[in-house]
């Protein structure tokens, strides 16, 4: 017996009744004899590679030289492969520590398959009272910006993003006012994922904006002729 799996598709094992058979794309099983209206049966465990998203078709022949009718010894049998990527988002921010005006982003997303991650695209929801610049996504990916009281990044990545592959979106931010920010990020594809309570991530930072001090009329004046003063001065004289 000879089975033919197609590209994308290798064996793991195979084997008739304990007794290996050979191959890995080509499977190839020496049945020996067998009795009249008796069987056998081959068992192949095959392994789709990560990339393979269609389905897979494997064609199987069986042969013998007493083999009067040729016609029923081919068969064969198509998979749907069912694409699943376990992906999984984590947020970083710096400085972790004291309240500031300005911090550094980076979200980061991975993979642990079993399979690629088709179009992956990573989300973040920033608050009002938080700006965003210098955003930059790795591995060729790309950013758009929806301002709507909020502010929504969205990063997709074109190529696929293999098993333990990851990918980053980095931006500056700076806030407006002070008090407590939080920022919310989640990361999908057009892959199954099976594990999707990983998907999301919340980070919570304190901003801080030092307020310039209002100068009072009294002070204003005072500046005033300071300023009229100096300029009487540095007039050059004339005799």
């Amino acid at each position: 017996l000879t089975l033919e799996l197609p590209d994308g598709v290798s064996v793991v094992s195979s084997a008739r009744g304990g007794t290996p058979c050979s191959g890995t794309q080509v499977v190839v099983c020496t049945l020996g004899p067998i009795s009249a209206n008796e069987s056998e049966q081959i068992t192949v465990v095959a392994e789709v590679a990560p990339d393979v998203i269609t389905p897979v078709t494997g064609m199987a022949t069986v042969t013998s030289s007493l083999d009067l009718d040729l016609s029923n010894n081919t068969s064969s049998h198509t998979a749907v492969v069912q694409s699943l990527a376990d992906l999984s988002l984590v947020m970083t921010i710096d400085p972790a520590g004291p309240a500031q005006r300005t911090f550094d982003l980076i979200a980061t997303a991975s993979n642990a398959g079993p399979s690629d991650a088709m179009q992956l695209s990573i989300s973040i929801n920033l608050p009002e009272g938080v700006a965003v610049a210098d955003l930059f996504a790795t591995d060729g990916g790309a950013c758009n910006t929806t301002i709507s009281g909020n502010t929504q990044l969205t990063c997709t990545f074109p190529d696929s993003t293999g098993p333990g592959a990851i990918r980053t979106v980095s931006g500056s931010l700076s806030v407006l006012s002070s008090r407590t920010f939080f920022v919310e990020a989640s990361v999908s594809s057009m892959s199954t994922d099976p594990v999707a309570n990983n998907n999301d991530a919340v980070l919570g930072f304190r901003g801080a904006v030092i307020p310039i001090p209002a100068l009072s009329w009294p002070m204003l004046l005072l500046m005033a002729l300071l300023m009229i003063g100096a300029t009487r001065w540095l007039r050059p004289r004339v005799g």
